[in-house]
């Protein structure tokens, strides 16, 4: 997963907040079913990441990858 933009908040903050650079857009998003819950996948992608024995490595900096 490739975010081009950088985080809006400190990276120790990644996974406990979110914050959205287009509300409107994640709102209709929400609205019409394409995404099942907002500000959960950093958690989600952790949970699964674990249960599977998978290690996790994040690249913060001018954009965000997991």
């Amino acid at each position: 997963m490739v975010n081009p933009g950088k985080l809006l908040f400190p990276e120790e903050e990644l996974g406990k907040r979110s914050a959205q650079r287009n509300p409107i857009l994640v709102d209709l998003v929400h609205r019409i079913g394409l995404v099942e819950k907002a500000d959960s996948g950093i958690r989600r992608i952790r949970k699964l990441m674990k249960e599977n024995g998978s290690k996790i490595k994040f690249e913060i900096g001018t954009y965000f990858s997991v």
